[in-house]
């Protein structure tokens, strides 16, 4: 019986030894390349996926010889495969799609690896470990940009909120220039927060009929208008990116509206257009019976002495109103033989002007496209005068003049001769009177006086001419014509301002500021106003801009 037991024995180990004589070599895993340990719901093709490897060098490499027959806890050797260790860290705006096509992965194997069932929710911040990730493929090249415009459409009424939805009153009002701000990490207006507002701008612009390209570039959100139709919708979270879009354009005026929003970080907004086909559009200065800051002529700068060609800069001058000795009006234009045309309408009243100008070299000026002054000759500086009975109402008043060489200057303005008064915002000499003292409480005997179309002042770190840099102070005085109406009469300033109108006190923000704008509420029965504004300046920059308009 013994005898019988010890064979059988003997059999079944010879057999045990033939079988693994047999054994393919591979079936034993080599210890050589990574070691991956199978969890719960792997497959050998998941695992081979992970490890940018051929599922059958896998399976050979580890005597498989049935992919789907593999178990939890089983240690397979990964042959020449890549370790899991390249980690991506999710930046703001990320989709686990676009981070999965940048590293040439399927978005679930990156998913499984990092136990995400849902595509839709990572989070900032998060450490993805990207299996078999070949090295990140470099982004598409993106196209490229256009270059931003040598000038900027303009000006712009500006309505400023301290939150993202343009809700509520503004937190301010101002006229912009341009929409061409880079805030980065700051404010838009001292006061404001740093992140988390909106702005709303408004203008409206004579346009050539033709079609025009609108840009857009911004961080965050942006939607812009036509005429009322939306044409750009970016009104999402983002950075730095452009917006397009075209339209055709009958000839006329057009209402242009951009709304704007910044969440975090960094904010900027570039707005701008061109024409892509049909006339070269020639744009006007709407009629306007108050003349904002910044906004009294449309200038047009050429790179020669005869208006040929188009404008190398356009600008918003407040007033016709330069010397620039042996220099140039601005970047872009020589400081020699060079012209520039500006064009404006204005409300008159009733009665006889004298138009005067002042020039050193040529003049032109026409009144309603009749040419009334005609000094287009080269010469020293000299003066020439017109003048004209007008009707009451809105008049176009255009200035040409050119500069051959050495110095340059050109000085317009006119007078009420003889009529009735004005009746609305008084013309450049009869605008208002100021006065200027070397304290800031206007106390004493002034120190200058000036006669001044508009408060519209940035004086920077200077001062009016004969005054203090520092520490001084001035009062305005003047008369207008007011309809029955409910009137906001504004003024940005730094520092101190006030503002009278009818002998109330309408605006009280004598304080040290830094060119926030203030608005006070006025209702007006139909008649005649003084209105009296007071400003002080306490140190650094010196600046204040007055306007009105019904409300």
């Amino acid at each position: 019986m013994h005898r019988k037991w010890f064979l059988i024995m003997t059999l079944v180990i010879t057999t045990l030894v033939l079988l693994v004589g047999v054994v393919p070599a591979a079936a034993v895993p080599s210890e050589d390349g990574p070691v991956h340990v199978v969890r719960r719901g792997e497959t050998l093709y998941s695992i081979a996926r992970r490890y940018g490897v051929d599922v059958w060098a896998v399976a050979r490499a580890n005597g498989i010889t049935n992919p789907n027959r593999i178990y939890v806890g089983q240690r397979l050797v990964i042959p020449a495969g890549r370790p899991a260790g390249i980690v991506h860290v999710v930046r703001p705006g990320e989709m686990l799609t676009r981070i999965a096509l940048r590293y040439g992965v399927d978005a679930w194997t990156i998913a499984h690896a990092n136990g995400i069932t849902n595509l839709n929710r990572i989070y900032v911040g998060q450490r993805l470990v990207i299996p078999g990730a070949a090295p990140p493929v470099s982004p598409p090249r993106e196209p490229s940009q256009p270059s931003l415009p040598v000038s900027w459409p303009g000006p712009w009424s500006g309505e400023y909120f301290d939150n993202v939805t343009l809700a509520g009153p503004a937190y301010t009002t101002r006229y912009d220039e341009s929409i061409n701000f880079n805030w980065g990490w700051g404010p838009p207006v001292g006061g404001m927060p740093v992140n988390s507002f909106s702005v709303r701008w408004t203008g409206t612009f004579n346009f050539a009929g033709g079609t025009y390209r609108f840009y857009a570039r911004v961080d965050d959100g942006v939607r812009v208008y036509v005429d009322g139709e939306q044409i750009i919708n970016g009104w999402r979270d983002g950075g730095l990116r452009l917006y397009t879009a075209d339209r055709t354009l009958a000839a006329g005026d057009h209402t242009v509206q951009v709304e704007y929003y910044d969440r975090v970080q960094v904010a900027r907004i570039y707005f701008w257009w061109k024409q892509l086909a049909g006339p070269t559009p020639t744009p006007t200065v709407p009629p306007t019976t108050t003349p904002v800051p910044g906004a009294g002529w449309f200038g047009e700068y050429f790179n020669n002495t005869t208006l040929a060609g188009p404008a190398c800069v356009t600008r918003y001058d407040a007033k016709v109103d330069f010397d620039w000795g042996y220099g140039s009006p601005t970047a872009g234009v020589p400081g020699d033989h060079f012209s520039a045309r500006w064009a404006g309408t204005f409300y008159l009243a009733e009665g006889t002007y004298r138009f005067s100008v002042k020039v050193d070299d040529g003049v032109r000026v026409y009144v309603d496209g009749q040419r009334i002054i005609d000094g287009w000759r080269d010469g020293g500086l000299r003066l020439y005068t017109a003048d004209r009975t007008l009707s009451a109402g809105n008049h176009t008043i255009q200035v040409e003049y050119y500069e051959r060489t050495h110095v340059a200057r050109v000085h317009f303005w006119w007078e009420f001769l003889s009529g009735p008064k004005p009746t609305t915002t008084p013309v450049p000499s009869e605008g208002w009177f100021g006065e200027y003292f070397n304290n800031e409480d206007l106390e004493g005997s002034p120190v200058a006086t000036s006669h001044d179309p508009w408060i519209g002042f940035d004086w920077g770190t200077g001062s009016p001419p004969g005054v203090n840099s520092e520490h001084f102070s001035a009062r305005w005085t003047t008369t207008l014509y007011l309809k029955t109406d409910h009137y906001r009469f504004c003024a940005m300033s730094d520092d101190g301002a006030r503002i009278w109108v009818g002998g109330k006190l309408v605006l009280d923000e004598w304080h040290a500021n830094n060119g926030i704008a203030y608005c006070g509420d006025y209702w007006a029965e139909t008649g005649i106003y003084e209105v009296k504004v007071e400003y002080y300046e306490d140190g650094g920059n010196a600046l204040i801009y007055v306007w009105w308009e019904p409300h």
